[in-house]
């Protein structure tokens, strides 16, 4: 790891101005695009075609590569012996799915990444996980899909793993009950898909009538919100009846993608998606794709230096975001932030929870990618 790399990483997450911020990653992601331009062909062709020439003097005029393209190609810049694992994104049935291939390096720096961006929330001792999710679900150690991917990424934070669902998506009562018994009366952590964690842990032990005390409990989820959206579930909404429901507070949204594995975007307790000092992230416009002003919407382009095994550092992604002004923040975290107001219209439904939810929904669902 170079000396600007360990500068990220050794910092307080959210703490860097972000002229110094920028400065270090400018480095990082000038260094990712010779990389990548030199060790995988696919790349070399575009950034050729674009006639685009390192090095790059701000973040905006990086190239992005359009998340589908991971769809259709496998890129990669290392050779078949050096494959550690492949993360597979979720999907519906006809869709392709991404295939994201990771050497050990850059492995490790995920690992070390999500460890750094979620001591912010969680501290320094690892804590007993309570997994909204079945076992089942991570059993399949030859590919990682996104859901097995998230919930793998929590475990090493933890010092025991209870699910608490049962494989038809059943609520494990007695498991759960067991568990707050042990552990409930100190700080422990909850994980789960955000529709999941509606679905079948809210809304089933408000069916059954349990009475339940989370409140010494972080939950941290992530996707899955295009069900909720369908009805009528806001964020706002999600955090009060929880927190009416289990007296749990400390709730954090997530957002990220198998694409960038590690480089999360954590929520701050305004409720706005938070920039780490690993990653960065562009709202532009459809149209001229230059970057918006903060408080317009545009398309979301996500940034990451963890990227070294696949040219995955910009990726322009399917969803429609707004940064927030300056004048606006007011939590404290530095670095750009920002919210996801929905997908790109007619962009394929990909995300993990999504998909889950799909099943318990008798809608139509339209999967025509966007270009």
């Amino acid at each position: 790891m170079n000396s600007t790399l360990s500068r990220l990483f050794n910092e307080p997450q959210f703490s860097l101005d972000s002229r110094v911020k920028n400065r270090i990653l400018l480095e990082e992601f000038n260094y990712l695009v010779r990389l990548h331009k030199e060790k995988c062909p696919e790349y070399f062709r575009v950034i050729r075609g674009l006639n685009l020439h390192p090095p790059y003097n701000d973040l905006e005029a990086i190239p992005f590569l359009p998340i589908s393209l991971f769809k259709k190609h496998e890129l990669k810049s290392i050779g078949e012996n050096e494959i550690f694992k492949v993360l597979v994104s979720s999907g519906t049935t006809n869709s392709k799915l991404s295939k994201i291939y990771i050497d050990e390096e850059t492995a490790q720096l995920q690992r070390l990444a999500l460890s750094r961006i979620l001591r912010t929330v969680l501290g320094e001792k690892r804590l007993p996980l309570l997994i909204i999710d079945s076992e089942n679900t991570v059993r399949n150690y030859k590919e990682f899909n996104a859901q097995s991917a998230g919930i793998r990424g929590m475990m090493p934070f933890s010092n025991s793993q209870i699910f608490c669902l049962n494989p038809d998506m059943s609520l494990n009562t007695d498991v759960l009950r067991g568990f707050l018994s042990e552990y409930g009366e100190r700080k422990f952590m909850i994980f789960g898909f955000t529709f999941m964690v509606w679905q079948h842990f809210y809304k089933e032990a408000q069916n059954l009538g349990l009475s339940l005390n989370l409140e010494k409990g972080v939950l941290l989820h992530s996707g899955g919100w295009k069900k909720l959206v369908d009805e009528s579930v806001s964020n706002r909404e999600f955090r009060l009846e929880l927190n009416r429901m289990f007296n749990l507070t400390n709730i954090h949204n997530f957002y990220g993608m198998v694409e960038q594995t590690g480089s999360i975007f954590l929520e701050d307790d305004s409720g706005y998606f938070c920039t780490s000092n690993f990653s960065d992230v562009i709202v532009r416009d459809p149209n001229t794709w230059s970057p918006t002003l903060p408080g317009q919407v545009g398309v979301l382009e996500v940034m990451s230096v963890l990227p070294r095994s696949y040219p995955g550092h910009a990726i322009l992604t399917e969803d429609l975001a707004r940064e927030l002004p300056e004048a606006e923040n007011v939590s404290g975290w530095k670095g750009r932030k920002f919210e996801i107001l929905g997908r790109v219209p007619r962009a394929e439904l990909r995300g993990c929870s999504d998909v889950h939810a799909e099943k318990f929904s008798n809608s139509t669902l339209e999967i025509t990618g966007i270009s």
